[in-house]
Order: C-alpha cells, then structure tokens, then sequence
C-alpha cells in the first residue's frame, strides 16, 4: 500500500514539471503583467531547490510519513493560490509554494518505498513506481493540453488541490510510521548555504541565454554558486552533523549512478521541452494535438518500467540501463533527423523507443543508488539524485534553449522558415544524441551481477540490525 499511496504524491510533483509548458502562452494572455511568464515555470524549480537540501534531515528527525504528509499539504496549499492568484506574482509565488511541497514529496516517497521492501525486491517495487514518475513527464503535455483547451489553464491547478487532498487522506491512513529515525542537530548554516547555491545555481542557468555569456550578473552568480559550493563540501567534512554528508561521494557507484541521472534527464527534458514546441513551430499543430502525439512515450515508459525494476532483481542494474540508453541514443537521433514532412507514425515510434528507453533506464539506476549506500545515508542520497535531476534538466534546457537563440534568434523557431526552424531543432536533438551517448559509456560502469548480489546482502544486513534494534 505504501507504494501506491506515495506513487500519487511523486506522480502529482512530477507531473506538475511538464503540464505546465503548454499552459503558458494562455497564462501569458490572461494575466501578463510585468513579470515574464517564464517564471511561472522557474519558481517551481526554485522552490524545488530550496527545500530539497534538508528533505533528508528533516525525514531522518521526524520520520518518512509525518515529512510526507506535511510536503503533500505544502504542495496543496500552493496549488490553491495557482489556482486562484489574480495576477503573475501570486501565480509565480503560489508556484514556489508548490516547488517547496512537491521538490520533497519524490525523495521522501522514494525512501519510503525502498525501506519498505528489502533489497532483492527493490527492482521490482521501484519499476512499478517507475511507471509514475517516469511516466508524469510524457503525460504532462497530453493533461495540460487537453484541460488548457477543455476548460482552461487554472484547471490544472485545481485537479492538483484534489489530488493533494487525496494523496493526504491515503498518506494518513495507510503509510507505516515506521523507517530509519536519527536525532541529530540540525545544520543551519549548511542548509542555507546549500540552498543558496542551488538557488543561484537555477537562476544563471534560467537566465543565462536572456543575460548573455559575457554579463557580469551571470559570472558573479556562477562564482558564488562555486565559492558557496567549496565552502560547503569542505565544511561538511569537518563538522560532526552536515546537512549534507558529502563523504557519500566516495562511493563509486553512487557518484555513477548521480551522473548517470544527469544524462538520463538532459536527454530526456530535452524532448519534454522542446520536441512540443517544434511541434507547434514548425507544423502549426494546437495544444492538444501536440499533447496526443506525444503521449506514445508514456506508453513506452508504462511497457518498460516493471520490465526494467524485475531485471534489477535478477541481473543487477548494468543490463537493463544499458539497453534502456541504447534505446534513448537511438530514438535521439531519430528526432536529430527529423524532415518537415516526417509522417507522425514515424514521430510517435520515436516517443515509444524513448519512453521504453526511460522506463528500462530511470529506475534500475535509483535502485542502484540506493542499494549501494548504507541505510544512514538513504534519505540524503535520495534528496541529492532528485536534486541532480532537477538540475541537469534545467541546465540542459537552459543550453538547448541558448542553441536555438544563436541559431534563429528566439527559443522556439517563430519567424524564421520551417525548414530553417527544422534544422536548429535538429541540432538541438542531435546535441542531446552526444549526452546520451556518453551516459551510454557511463553505463557500462555499473557494477555487475556479481557485485551488485554483494551490495544487496550488504543492504539485507543493515536492515536485519536495524529491525532488530527497533523491536
């Protein structure tokens, strides 16, 4: 039960990423205002990063199900004020609330669920959970598009307060309130200095292609992010408590699976966010028709998450993440050759290739993560890989976005030829290929078979002492 009752809250974080995008120019339209729409997406990420440095604090504290239930009423409450805001700054405020809320509701459901079935099982239960929060990106375009055109953009953010209403009555009822508790000081200076470097770390890359390279705004924003960046890893070194314990970076299969997460998410937000406006651009498809046809990697991912959890089980994570980029690096340069009169078919078994990409990939490499860190550092680790997620798409965006400025002067291919506005997605995608390709390499780095058999007793183990110590 726990599975499903977290797979709602991450589902809802999740999906709230992508259903967004083809809402703006409709939530442009109808408030305006001084503040561009493009913050509408921006505070959400920000909010994201804020709260998510002591997401593994605050569960270690006070325990997975009471920060759950707590992130799901955040995350309601600030899809109340989207929803109701009367102009761009609540709108862009109430998305921070959200960010906050619902940056937390995936590394939290995720320790949930991994301490909730023992190690040999966590393939499995994590491919399930997979088709959730693999899935929300692909379903975001088709949900938006379709409630933007049906009924409306403020829409969205109403079925967000009932879902948040709902995933809190389950959470309530059904979440054990057992899990890894630890009292320990809470790091305020390291939280803050953390978040800070988060913050700015979103705001130049969200910024950079409107500041330009050569902006002193831009370059003092990146010297803090890594002055702040040093200072905190160095200081967590020294102190008894960090807020993040960064000593987890010396284990080698979890520094591969952090970067393989980068890889994974740069090629897939790269779709996400700009496949749907090439759509637009380029054939002058609506909404919601965008929204159908990119429904196909949904599927994908649906066919290929449980697929890919169960291998994990049985063969360790370096088969079917290796088989999972395979399949993402092929349907990337299916989109980096894409012609203006491409058939849809064509498209859409590109975005099924992809989806079933996703789905073999995302999962078992968060199983590997988890799997090889000790039971002390889950909940921290889980905020981290979130946190890299959320990062690598953002700064991904950012430079695709910065690619198509240099190539037709605008992000998203208007006033130029289609087959002009073609050929610089086409490079987007085919940069994007590269990423893919290099995660591709990293795979073939996991640990095998043998070795990860070795990392699940290991886990087993911790987790027999730590049952016995609580009974």
């Amino acid at each position: 039960m726990a599975l499903w009752v977290v797979l709602v809250g991450g589902y809802c974080a999740i999906l709230n990423i992508t259903v967004i995008s083809v809402a703006l120019p409709d939530i442009e339209a109808d408030l305006g205002g001084s503040i561009d729409v493009d913050w509408v997406a921006t505070a959400f990420l920000v909010g994201v990063v804020f709260g998510l440095p002591a997401t593994g604090w605050l569960a270690d504290r006070f325990g997975r199900k009471t920060v759950y239930s707590a992130c799901v009423v955040i995350f309601g409450i600030g899809s109340l004020l989207c929803a109701w805001a009367p102009d761009m700054p609540l709108l862009v405020a109430g998305r921070f609330v959200q960010g906050t809320g619902g940056g937390a509701l995936i590394p939290v459901g995720m320790t949930i669920v991994l301490e909730a079935f023992p190690p040999d099982k966590r393939g499995t239960a994590m491919g399930l959970w997979g088709i959730g929060t693999a899935g929300a990106p692909a379903a975001g375009p088709v949900v938006g598009g379709w409630l933007v055109t049906s009924v409306g953009w403020r829409a969205i953010f109403v079925v967000f307060v009932v879902l948040a209403v709902l995933a809190l009555v389950f959470a309530l009822a059904l979440l054990p309130s057992s899990g890894y508790r630890q009292r320990r000081r809470f790091d305020a200076l390291g939280w803050a200095m953390a978040s800070s470097a988060a913050v700015l770390a979103v705001f130049a890359v969200r910024q950079a292609p409107a500041l330009g390279s050569t902006s002193p705004i831009l370059w003092a924003m990146a010297a803090a992010v890594v002055v702040l960046s040093l200072w905190l890893v160095v200081r967590s070194l020294k102190v008894s408590d960090p807020i993040i314990d960064f000593r987890m970076f010396g284990n080698w299969t979890f520094n591969l699976t952090v970067a393989l997460t980068a890889f994974i998410n740069v090629a897939q937000y790269a779709r996400v966010n700009f496949l749907a406006v090439e759509l637009q651009t380029v054939r002058g498809f609506d909404a919601q028709y965008v929204g159908l046809l990119l429904a196909p990697a949904a599927i994908g991912v649906a066919l290929t998450g449980p697929l890919g959890g169960r291998l994990t089980d049985r063969v360790g994570a370096r088969t079917p993440v290796i088989w999972g980029l395979v399949a993402i690096v092929v349907s990337m340069w299916m989109f980096a050759t894409l012609r203006t009169d491409t058939p849809t078919w064509e498209i859409a078994l590109a975005l099924v290739l992809q989806g079933c990409g996703i789905g073999l990939a995302n999962m078992p490499v968060t199983v590997a993560s988890m799997n090889s860190l000790p039971q002390r550092y889950v909940a921290q680790g889980s905020a981290i890989t979130n946190l890299t997620g959320q990062f690598s798409a953002a700064a991904g965006a950012a430079v695709f976005g910065a690619l198509l400025v240099a190539q037709v002067g605008n992000a998203t291919g208007e006033g130029v030829p289609a087959r002009t506005a073609q050929e610089a997605f086409n490079n987007l995608f085919l940069t994007a290929f590269w990423v893919a390709v290099v995660g591709l390499a990293v795979a073939f780095l996991l640990p095998g078979k043998r070795k990860y058999a070795i990392l699940r007793r290991l886990r087993a183990d911790e987790a027999a002492v730590e049952t016995s110590a609580q009974s």
